[in-house]
C-alpha cells in the first residue's frame, strides 16, 4: 500500500514532533493529527478511488507508516458533522484500524438522534442513498460503545484532550489541550427549528434539508500546543442576518485567542464561511499557513476566497485539483509543472491516479516548521 502514496516518506515522526496531514480528494475531507503527549488523532474520514479500487485515506496512511509493526492506539477519531464528505467510510476506520481507538466525538447528541430519525422517516423522499453509509457509521460507533471505547458529545468550548506538564525528550515541559469552538447553543437551536420544519409528516410535501443547514452543527476546533495554535474550521459559516457561526463565537466572552500558525479554511473555502472578524484574528501575531480541501460539486474553493487569503497568509495549500476543468487564472498561476501539466481535470478518470494526493506539515512545538510538503496533485498557491 506505500505506493499509494508517491515520494511521500512514510516514517512515523518523532514523538516531540506534530504532524497534520490533510486528505480533500474532490470531495469529502479528513485530517491525520499527532500531537506530543496524545499521539494520533483522525479528525472526519474520506475516501478516494485509485486505481479501480476505494482507498480510506486516513486508515490507509496511519497503517502504511506503521507496516510491519502494531499501529499506536488512536486518541480521538471525531466525527465534525453528519454530511457524506465528512463522514463516508469512517466505520471502516473504526471496525478495521490494526490498534486502539480511545475515543469517538461527535456534535450534540441531540443533534445526531433528531437527524437520524428525520433520515429514517424520508425514506424515498430524499437523501436515501446517503441514509445506508451513515447508518454504518453511526451502527460501528455503537459497536465501539460496547466495547469500552469513551464517547463523547461535543459543543462550543467542550475539551477533547487536554494534559499539562508534557514532558519532551530535551526535558522541555509543555501544555496541550483540544478543544471545541462550535458549534454553538445558537447554531444548535437554529439547526432544530429547520429541522421541525422540515420533519417528514404524512399527506405533507417533503421538505428537503439543504447541505448548509446539516453546516449548522458542524464541530470546529482550536489546539494549542507549546507555542503552536492550530485551527481546524470544520464547515462552520456565518451569517450577514444571524448571529450564528464564525461571528457568534467572537462575540462571545469565553472565545479564545484564535490566533494560528495553520488553519485548515472552513467548509473548503466557500464564501459563506469566510469571516473577516476571524481571519483578523487567525493571523495576529502568526505566519498563518492555511490549507483548502476542495468539494468540486459545488466550485469549492470561492475564487473570492482565494484572493482573500493570498493578502494576508503565508502560504496556502489546496488537497487535490478536484474533478471540475481548473482555469489558468490569476488564482493558479503559482502551480507546480506537475499540476499544470493536468489541466483540464474533468474528471477523476481522466487522471489515472496513482497516487494520493495530500499535504503534510510537521512542525516542533516552538511553531518552526519541519516539513511543508504537497504530494500527489495537492499544490501550493
Amino acid at each position: 500500500m506505500t505506493d499509494l502514496f508517491g515520494k511521500c516518506p512514510l516514517r512515523p515522526p518523532d514523538p516531540d514532533i506534530i504532524e497534520l496531514c490533510f486528505f480533500g480528494p474532490g470531495i469529502g475531507e479528513s485530517i491525520v493529527l499527532h500531537l506530543p503527549g496524545m499521539g494520533w488523532a483522525i479528525i472526519d474520514s474520506c475516501s478516494s478511488t485509485v486505481k479501480g479500487k476505494i482507498i480510506n485515506l486516513p486508515l490507509a496512511y496511519l497503517t502504511s507508516l506503521y507496516k510491519g509493526v502494531s499501529p499506536p492506539p488512536i486518541a480521538f477519531l471525531l466525527l465534525t458533522h453528519p454530511h457524506e464528505d465528512h463522514y463516508r467510510h469512517m466505520d471502516l476506520i473504526i471496525n478495521d484500524y490494526p490498534g486502539k481507538i480511545e475515543r469517538i466525538c461527535y456534535p450534540d447528541g441531540k443533534s445526531i438522534r433528531e437527524l437520524k430519525e428525520y433520515l429514517a422517516r424520508a425514506r424515498g423522499g430524499a437523501n436515501e442513498d446517503q441514509l445506508p453509509g451513515l447508518m454504518a457509521v453511526f451502527d460501528a460507533m455503537r459497536g465501539a460503545w460496547d466495547r469500552g471505547v469513551d464517547r463523547r458529545c461535543v459543543s462550543e468550548f467542550c475539551d477533547i484532550f487536554s494534559k499539562n506538564n508534557v514532558t519532551l525528550s530535551t526535558g522541555e515541559k509543555i501544555s496541550l489541550k483540544v478543544s471545541a469552538i462550535a458549534p454553538s447553543a445558537e447554531n444548535i437551536e437554529a439547526y432544530f427549528e429547520i429541522l421541525a420544519k422540515a420533519w417528514p409528516q404524512e399527506g405533507k410535501k417533503f421538505i428537503r434539508l439543504q447541505e448548509r443547514d446539516i453546516n449548522l452543527i458542524s464541530i470546529a476546533l482550536i489546539i494549542n500546543i507549546g507555542k503552536m495554535s492550530i485551527i481546524l474550521g470544520g464547515d462552520v459559516e456565518t451569517s450577514n442576518t444571524k448571529l450564528i457561526g464564525w461571528k457568534c463565537l467572537l462575540s462571545k466572552n469565553e472565545c479564545p485567542d484564535l490566533s494560528a500558525n495553520i488553519v485548515k479554511v472552513a467548509h473548503h473555502g466557500s464564501i459563506n464561511a469566510f469571516c473577516d472578524a476571524s481571519w483578523g484574528q487567525h493571523i495576529k501575531n502568526k505566519e498563518t499557513v492555511a490549507i483548502i480541501t476542495p468539494f468540486d460539486r459545488s466550485g469549492l474553493p470561492n475564487e473570492a476566497t482565494l484572493e482573500e487569503l493570498k493578502k494576508i497568509c503565508s502560504k496556502i495549500g489546496i488537497t487535490s485539483c478536484g474533478k471540475k476543468t481548473i482555469k489558468k487564472s490569476k488564482i493558479y498561476s503559482k502551480l507546480v509543472d506537475n499540476v499544470t501539466d493536468l489541466f483540464p481535470v474533468r474528471s477523476w478518470k481522466s487522471l489515472s491516479q496513482d497516487a494520493i494526493g495530500f499535504i503534510r506539515l510537521r512542525y516542533d512545538t516552538h511553531g518552526e516548521p519541519i516539513e511543508q510538503e504537497a504530494y500527489g496533485d495537492s499544490f501550493w498557491l
